[in-house]
């Protein structure tokens, strides 16, 4: 089920399957979003939970057991609760039941809520062990923007751009052992704000920016000055996509709180992944997402 916010000057559905944003438009009725054609990629933007990326073998060894938990997680798949609707928000909710248990031993709840303002939707990622035992995940976004906006644009006039001056050097993933190695990296930024896009940036899928000062992006085009704007409280990682083979019009600003690759450092437990996640029993922690158009 599709559900419609409104504020006076934009627009966003949110379908309650896997909460996902698939809509957000501008009062003229412009859309930013991608729009999900499989012929390059059939998501908008899904919530990635309790799973960030692919696991070895698609296991995840969690207190000494072996669970298939899929890439990116079951969020994304399943149909989420409405809690609460009014014209400009809505609070969705999915605790886990039998199916989750099978993939992921832990109980849990997980509310997301949409709050639409002027020009800009925020995502609020509330993650709550009701559990009796220290919970492990990874949670991230992966909202996909059109790129470019309008036909007489190019996905190569776009730039991005952070708010601090970032010394960046992406891991590069060996395409051998799926990983990523501490002293291979790639330098995209050195002591710059900005880099322009070309899909030669991503030869083995996303630019992973793990060491990050700024908290904020912005996808911009050089020539119209319009775009979007994602802010993230919360999240340590950046990824940043599209499938170069297939020349995609569209570019997916994604954060994470774990990452999606292990390094070659990780003991091979999901509790020992590279930033992974944690909180306690009858707690909860959250997670903050902006996106505003430019």
């Amino acid at each position: 089920m599709e559900l419609t916010i409104l504020s006076t000057s934009c627009s966003a559905t949110i379908d309650t399957r896997g909460a996902e944003l698939k809509s957000f438009r501008d009062v003229t009725g412009d859309e930013y979003m991608w729009q999900a054609d499989p012929a390059f990629w059939g998501k908008t933007s899904p919530v990635l939970f309790p799973n960030v990326g692919v696991l070895p073998g698609g296991q995840a060894n969690i207190g000494g057991k072996s669970y298939p938990l899929r890439r990116h997680g079951f969020a994304r798949d399943m149909e989420f609760r409405v809690m609460y609707q009014e014209k400009d928000r809505v609070t969705l909710c999915l605790s886990s039941n039998k199916e989750t248990l099978r993939e992921y031993p832990f109980p849990f709840m997980f509310r997301m809520t949409y709050v639409i303002r002027d020009c800009f939707v925020e995502i609020k990622y509330d993650v709550m062990n009701t559990g009796d035992e220290t919970m492990f995940y990874k949670i991230g976004a992966h909202p996909a923007f059109n790129c470019p906006l309008t036909e007489e644009d190019r996905f190569e006039n776009y730039e991005i751009i952070f708010p601090q001056e970032e010394t960046a050097a992406c891991p590069v993933m060996d395409t051998e052992t799926q990983q990523f190695y501490s002293n291979r990296r790639r330098t995209v930024l050195n002591g710059e704000r900005k880099f322009r896009l070309s899909y030669d940036l991503f030869p083995q899928d996303a630019l992973v920016f793990d060491s990050l000062k700024s908290r904020s992006v912005t996808l911009a085009s050089v020539l119209t000055g319009r775009g979007v704007q994602v802010d993230f409280e919360g999240f340590d990682t950046l990824g940043i996509w599209t499938p170069p083979e297939k020349r995609a019009p569209f570019l997916c600003l994604e954060p994470w709180a774990g990452c999606a690759v292990r390094y070659e450092d990780e003991d091979g437990t999901f509790e020992g992944m590279h930033n992974i996640q944690s909180v306690e029993p009858a707690e909860m922690k959250s997670y903050l997402m902006r996106i505003s158009l430019l």
